[in-house]
């Protein structure tokens, strides 16, 4: 199962012509967050007019999307429910799915269990009491059906190394993961965690995915990851920076 995982694509168009081209290459394509820029000076009609042209041209792709939004998604075009965010209308039924999401995916004949999670940094109670519901109800039916579970949310857990430097993660979310042990976490948010510590980490038998943010190169910073053979690469500043390993529940954690 090939994933293509990148964030913080911060309106570079450059960079969503880059994810439209190579996604055909992957099974499933993980975007968790920041499509816009919070700093961008042109007016918003244009800035969200590209942001849904990009998914509508995803949904063509084919490839299944997980995505969340990111604190400049919800900070450029705040709704009064916090609960509620304006890329919702990005969602696709039964192809990319969004904030709230959760169920099974079948690729190559392997189900998955996914969930997808805001992260609003400016009403964090209902967020957060809506997370915690949310990682209890992915628990429960990770045991019922045995499936691995993979979860979408823009700020990485605190204290491990996706989130070192900058100004730290989320330390809910950490607690969640220590709690219920989801099989994989894909996050984003702090550009420069991998170069601070790694774009990959263990919480218990949970792997952590950061690929952090390059301003101005050609490609977005990525992952591209095998989850069938736990390996893959990490690409910064447009070169292949790292080549990874990584267990899963059940074997030992290994090397990050």
């Amino acid at each position: 199962m090939k994933v293509l995982c990148t964030a913080d694509l911060h309106g570079n168009r450059q960079w969503f012509k880059w994810v439209l081209e190579n996604s055909p290459r992957f099974d499933l394509v993980v975007l968790p967050g920041d499509f816009v820029d919070g700093y961008d000076k042109r007016d918003l009609p244009i800035v969200l007019g590209e942001l849904e042209e990009f998914f509508k041209e995803l949904e063509k792709v084919g490839v299944p999307v997980l995505f969340c939004s990111g604190n400049h998604d919800d900070g450029i075009k705040r709704t009064s429910n916090p609960l509620h965010t304006w890329t919702d209308g990005l969602k696709k039924p039964n192809k990319i799915w969004g904030n709230g999401d959760m169920g099974t995916l079948t690729i190559h004949g392997q189900d998955i269990l996914f969930s997808c999670h805001q992260d609003n940094e400016f009403r964090k109670e209902p967020v957060t009491l809506k997370l915690e519901k949310d990682f209890e109800k992915g628990h429960e039916l990770a045991q019922v059906t045995g499936l691995p579970w993979l979860v979408v949310h823009h700020n990485p857990p605190d204290q491990c190394l996706v989130s070192k430097g900058d100004m730290g993660g989320s330390l809910i979310l950490k607690k969640l993961i220590e709690r219920f042990q989801p099989d994989f976490v894909f996050s984003g948010h702090l550009h420069q965690a991998p170069l601070a510590g790694d774009c990959v980490d263990h919480i218990g038998s949970t792997v952590c995915f950061n690929a952090g943010f390059r301003a101005k190169a050609l490609t977005p910073n990525r992952l591209e990851l095998d989850l069938r053979s736990r390996t893959g690469n990490w690409f910064d500043k447009d070169l292949l920076r790292k080549a990874i390993e990584y267990s899963i529940k059940g074997e030992s954690d290994g090397e990050n």
